[in-house]
């Protein structure tokens, strides 16, 4: 694939098998089922980016013996095809879960196209880093959406029932008693969906 500056960009935070297992819980220690999880994750992101002209990005921790290469040991690298690019987050998953360093949004940016025709950004957690790297991104003057379908929304739901096309999302689905509460975490964040 040849690379083109004007290129849509699709970001997928930390595709690690610790942060999915977590969510599916025992359904995670049956292989096939693990199997099924990742081909129809990985059939949504090609319908909806892959094939559409999406240069997909891999947000990696770095290795904690080399921080030059990411962390392939945590990786669920059946997601990964040949011509995506795995961007390193400069720090490794210790410096996250043990001593909770972030990773700089800044520098992440630096490793995709500086100025994307759409930055769509996903992985996980909606709430914390896909926010915090949204956010820098649209303040930077990219466009950005965040695919919250793809966060860890995708492995809470039932993944099989996810549409495999997804029209930008403009509504959710949201109980009337927490309506308000949905609203107020969104305020100022147009890179996520309103309510």
């Amino acid at each position: 694939m040849v690379y083109n500056p004007a290129m849509k960009e699709f970001l997928y935070l930390y595709p690690i098998h610790k942060f999915a297992g977590s969510i599916i819980g025992s359904r995670w220690s049956n292989p096939a089922e693990r199997t099924n999880i990742y081909r129809r994750l990985n059939e949504i992101i090609s319908y909806r980016y892959r094939e559409n002209g999406y240069q997909i990005n891999w947000l990696m921790f770095n290795n904690f013996y080399d921080h030059s290469k990411p962390d392939l040991t945590l990786a669920s690298q059946e997601l990964i095809a040949p011509e995506d690019k795995l961007i390193l987050a400069g720090i490794t998953f210790d410096d996250l879960v043990l001593r909770k360093t972030y990773a700089d949004p800044a520098v992440i940016l630096t490793q995709i196209n500086s100025s994307p025709e759409q930055l769509v950004i996903t992985g996980f957690h909606l709430w914390d880093c896909v926010d915090k790297i949204a956010e820098k991104a649209y303040h930077a003057g990219i466009s950005t959406i965040v695919d919250e379908d793809l966060t860890e929304l995708y492995f809470w739901a039932y993944y099989s029932s996810k549409p495999i096309l997804l029209e930008r999302q403009t509504k959710l689905n949201i109980p009337p008693n927490l309506v308000e509460y949905t609203r107020s975490r969104r305020v100022n964040k147009p890179w996520l969906i309103q309510v």
